[in-house]
């Protein structure tokens, strides 16, 4: 992969997308598979911003069980086992296992039926190749057991423990280092430290960015017929100087998010439980 700042400056490109994060790789490496021209740059490292703080972990749509929304898993599902397929050196099984209360919403019966419905909308999910990806079904599991597993929870009020599988990405700067190198190698021009400090406007349409290398200070323009602002938190600085007629309504929003890493504190599985109010997550990495 080749830093070409002159391919930027002089080729008209289907899509330009701005900000190197997982999604902006996602979207150049979809683009550029599809046989569009596509230009990639960020104002710092592939993605050493948003997507550098990650949990490493692949979700396959649980977190929808919560809202019943059955096609919402579907796509987390799809997009778990694509990952699977394109990356299966970097993505592998992790289990997961929560303990399981006497309340309303986390006792083994509601646990069991809410995992058994997931169980049925991801028939598909060991489509895949290679037996070594497959997930096997969920499974209640008693008392002990799950406090062997998760050690570190207060075991209060415990009464067994739900078991499931979702997959995690052992290194997610690879993972995204991939997409970028295999978007380049369909032909997509991929630069970091190139930041776009302005908008190219044709009256109301945006076909492009001011850019500025941040590595050698040149600047130049760089034009796409379709622009993706994929620049997570700094997406905002970017719309500030467009009128009311080129944004979409409310600017996007902002999740707070914070991963510690720590000595190991669990077995194999990924383990949750209660802190507080809060439900939190451990994974071994």
């Amino acid at each position: 992969m080749t830093r070409d700042l002159r391919a930027l400056a002089d080729t008209q490109f289907d899509l330009l997308v701005v900000g190197a994060g997982i999604y902006g790789a996602t979207l150049a490496w979809d683009a550029a598979q599809r046989g569009l021209s596509v230009a990639l740059i960020d104002r710092g490292d592939f993605g050493g911003g948003t997507s550098a703080n990650s949990l490493k972990t692949v979700h396959g749509g649980v977190r929808a069980l919560q809202s019943g929304n059955a096609s919402e898993m579907r796509l987390f599902v799809r997009e778990r086992r694509a990952l699977s397929r394109i990356a299966p050196h970097l993505v592998h099984p992790l289990p997961f296992v929560v303990p399981t209360y006497s309340g309303l919403t986390r006792n083994p019966v509601v646990m069991r039926t809410g995992f058994g419905l997931y169980d049925l909308v991801a028939h598909d999910r060991n489509d895949l190749p290679d037996p070594s990806k497959h997930l096997p079904r969920s499974r209640l599991v008693s008392r002990d057991d799950c406090l062997a597993l998760s050690p570190h929870i207060d075991p209060a009020g415990v009464t067994g423990g739900i078991v499931w599988h979702d997959c995690q990405m052992y290194s997610s700067d690879r993972v995204l280092l991939s997409f970028i190198q295999s978007a380049a190698e369909a032909g997509a021009v991929a630069a970091n430290y190139v930041e776009a400090t302005g908008w190219v406007r044709e009256a109301e349409r945006i076909i492009g960015v001011q850019a500025e290398d941040r590595a050698g200070a040149a600047r130049f323009e760089i034009r796409g017929t379709l622009v993706v602002n994929a620049a997570g938190p700094w997406s905002r600085v970017l719309m500030a100087d467009l009128p009311s007629t080129l944004t979409a309504g409310r600017p996007p929003g902002l999740s707070k998010a914070m991963n510690l890493v720590t000595r190991s504190i669990t077995t194999d599985h990924a383990v949750g439980g209660m802190a507080g109010s809060r439900f939190l997550f451990a994974a071994p990495w």
